[in-house]
């Protein structure tokens, strides 16, 4: 862990005389530049590069490519060139691992821009920069059993990757702390009315499967079957496990099957609750719907106090847009390589130098606190956010106990 604190800096200079110099340390980004991704590929690339304005170094973009072999291919070459002095990203999932196994092969740091777990790898060289969905599902857990003294949880899911990994995490997290998942429902991706997934989640609909019957009844083409029962709210807290997109289409549906809302006040209260996809301006398209809401974060925007504030109304006139959590992330990590590449021993090759500091130092950023474990995994804080109206929240403090 750290043996000191560095703090990044955050507003930026508007405008200065120093021209980029050839010799200067490169902190490359991997993103998407080309493809079906480029427009979000750019936007992180501007954030990077307003990180390092008058640092020191130099920030430069490489297109990740939308193959593992081109991922492969622009990290050999990164690695090939000795003022690279690391790199962050790639952003896609699938091709993390491939772009880590090939730095940690060259010896080229790299902070990975995934949140999948073992990214990170045993090789010294590759950290993992964002936290995984153990990491978010254990502090929903522990906010559920500590702060809300909840002893059973509903949990809504979409059938995907990230579905099973946030299902299969959520149960384990709540689990160990003695809490009872009572109901679950997932649903296709594609899905715009809820009403049957959430009749599953109150028990007055069961999955059965494609095409299987239950009492004669074939099941529906949402595989499920309707049974003759009143469906019953049976948790204390309702955890929606989605992007904030879906998650606006899905709460007016609530109140249908019995969960009141601020907007529907007819039937059981009980706290919904979210990860940090709940972020986006699918918050303000939800309004009254989503007020009372706890979501989970480790960047809030303005309400994490003066230094975010800056940053945010910094970024705001820089590119004309609200910072996501994301690009926060990422100007912190540029921020971090750039000190990481200032602090470096002049007695060791550059690289050395930096993956160093990198696992050694801890690092204060506009979203929060960094450090890496031995492993390299992040060591971060989410927080919890409550939604107080239509597409704003705020911060929430610890209840005493």
């Amino acid at each position: 862990m750290a043996a000191a604190m560095v703090s990044l800096p955050v507003s930026q200079p508007e405008a200065t005389d120093r021209q980029d110099d050839p010799d200067d340390p490169v902190v490359a980004v991997l993103v998407p530049l080309s493809g079906e991704l480029e427009s979000m590929g750019r936007q992180l690339l501007e954030a990077a590069e307003y990180a390092v304005a008058d640092s020191g170094v130099r920030v430069e973009g490489v297109d990740e490519g939308e193959s593992g072999a081109q991922t492969a291919e622009a990290v050999q070459t990164l690695a090939g060139r000795e003022e690279v002095a690391a790199v962050i990203g790639p952003t896609m999932r699938r091709h993390a691992a491939t772009a880590a196994d090939h730095a940690g092969r060259a010896g080229l740091p790299m902070l990975s821009y995934s949140s999948k777990p073992g990214v990170e790898q045993d090789s010294g060289w590759v950290m993992r920069a964002r936290v995984c969905t153990g990491q978010q599902s254990e502090a929903l857990a522990r906010y559920l059993a500590e702060e809300l003294k909840a002893q059973r949880i509903g949990l809504l899911a979409p059938q995907s990757g990230y579905g099973d990994d946030i299902t299969a995490a959520v149960i384990d997290a709540f689990g160990e702390l003695d809490g009872r998942v009572t109901a679950l429902s997932r649903y296709q991706e594609e899905t715009t009315d809820f009403r049957h997934p959430l009749e599953v989640l109150v028990g007055s609909r069961a999955y059965v499967g494609a095409d299987r019957r239950l009492d004669q009844m074939r099941s529906d083409r949402w595989h499920t079957v309707p049974l003759a029962r009143e469906g019953q709210v049976e948790f204390d807290a309702l955890v929606i496990a989605d992007a904030h997109h879906r998650v606006a289409r899905l709460l007016p549906f609530l109140g249908g099957v019995g969960i009141a809302t601020a907007a529907d006040d007819q039937g059981e209260r009980v706290t919904l609750l979210g990860l940090s996809g709940w972020k986006g301006d699918g918050l303000e398209r939800a309004g009254d719907y989503a007020r009372g809401a706890i979501f989970f974060d480790t960047f809030g925007g303005e309400v994490d106090g003066q230094t975010a504030r800056q940053f945010v109304v910094d970024f705001r006139e820089q590119t004309g847009r609200e910072a996501t959590t994301p690009e926060a992330e990422l100007f912190d990590l540029v921020g971090m390589v750039a000190e990481a590449t200032e602090a470096a021993a002049g007695d060791e090759p550059l690289r050395d130098g930096v993956v160093r500091q990198l696992r050694s130092e801890s690092y204060s950023g506009v979203s929060g606190q960094w450090a890496f474990d031995e492993a390299g995994a992040p060591v971060r804080t989410l927080h919890p956010y409550q939604v107080v109206d239509a597409g704003r929240w705020v911060r929430v403090a610890p209840r005493s106990h």
